[in-house]
Formats: C-alpha cells, sequence, structure tokens
C-alpha cells in the first residue's frame, strides 16, 4: 500500500525546511525553496496528467481473450456522471450513438429520495421519434428487471478482433 502519494514528500520536505530553520538557517532556506519548486512544478499540468496517469488503472488491451465471453457488461454504468474516462455520462452516451446491444434496467420498490438520472437522453420533438425496442420482464423478488433488446438498432462501428 502506498501512503506517500504526490505531493506528500514535498510537504514533507517543506516541513523539514521549517524545523530545521532556528539551528540551520542556510540548510532550511534551501529545503523550503526545493521544496516550494517541487510543489510549483507538480502542480503544472505536463506533471500533474503524468502523475495522474501513474495511479489511474488501465483497461486491459484483450479483456476477453481465452473467457469465452463475447459481451463487455456496464454495472451501475449511468451512476458516475462525468467520467473521465469517457467524458460523460457512459450508458447515456452509448444508447445515444446506437452502440448497445442489450439494456438492462432494474425497478425496486425502493424511495431513496433525491438522486440524479439513471439515463439522459438528449429530448425529443415529437413521440413518434422515441427508440421503441422488444422487451422481456423478469421478476426477482421483489424487483422488475427490462430486458431490452437493442441490437435491431445497433449501428456497427466496426468489427471486434475474435479471441483466441
Amino acid at each position: 500500500m502506498t501512503v506517500w502519494l504526490p505531493p506528500v514528500g514535498t510537504i514533507v520536505l517543506l516541513l523539514c525546511g521549517l524545523i530545521v530553520l532556528r539551528w540551520h538557517p542556510k540548510i532550511a532556506i534551501a529545503l523550503v525553496v526545493v521544496g516550494m519548486l517541487a510543489l510549483w512544478i507538480s502542480a503544472t499540468p505536463v506533471v500533474a496528467h503524468w502523475e495522474l496517469r501513474a495511479l489511474e488503472v488501465g483497461v486491459p488491451q484483450t479483456p476477453l481473450t481465452g473467457t469465452g465471453a463475447r459481451a463487455i457488461v456496464v454495472l451501475g454504468g449511468g451512476s458516475y456522471i462525468e467520467a473521465p474516462e469517457y467524458g460523460a455520462d457512459t450508458v447515456s452516451r452509448f444508447i445515444a450513438a446506437r452502440c448497445l446491444d442489450r439494456l438492462h434496467v432494474t425497478v425496486a420498490p425502493v424511495m431513496l429520495g433525491a438522486g440524479g438520472p439513471g439515463i439522459d437522453l438528449p429530448p425529443l420533438d415529437r413521440a413518434d421519434q422515441a427508440q421503441r425496442m422488444p422487451v422481456r420482464l423478469h421478476k426477482i423478488e421483489d424487483d422488475v428487471l427490462f430486458d431490452c433488446d437493442l441490437s435491431a438498432q445497433r449501428v456497427t462501428l466496426g468489427v471486434a478482433k475474435k479471441s483466441t
């Protein structure tokens, strides 16, 4: 487990400089100057993005290799608004771009209070422009799962490589 994430080392350097100031003023000033300079450099956009990329977990290049799976499932994809890796609400953008084959929506009889929309699509001028799809319902205890088949409306963006 990493405890010394940036900028903790720089802040410790600054604190050491302030502590040593009374007994060794020249060393203390050097520590404070180096610490401030390092803190300023780490706050520049280039270095900050480089440090951020080091902390992020990358997406596996071949996530389905050897598994026999033919799909990627996004759980709770609509709950992370402005996801930095996609630029906005993931599921809503995939639906608007017609890039999904299936969509599972669960409705539960629970009142949670205020919250954001699960799916946020651009408004339509007329009701006949709305997407209609075959839907299968599944009752799971008190919840209802809507299994929406969007494959007929899917836009082909390219051919995916098959796993070996």
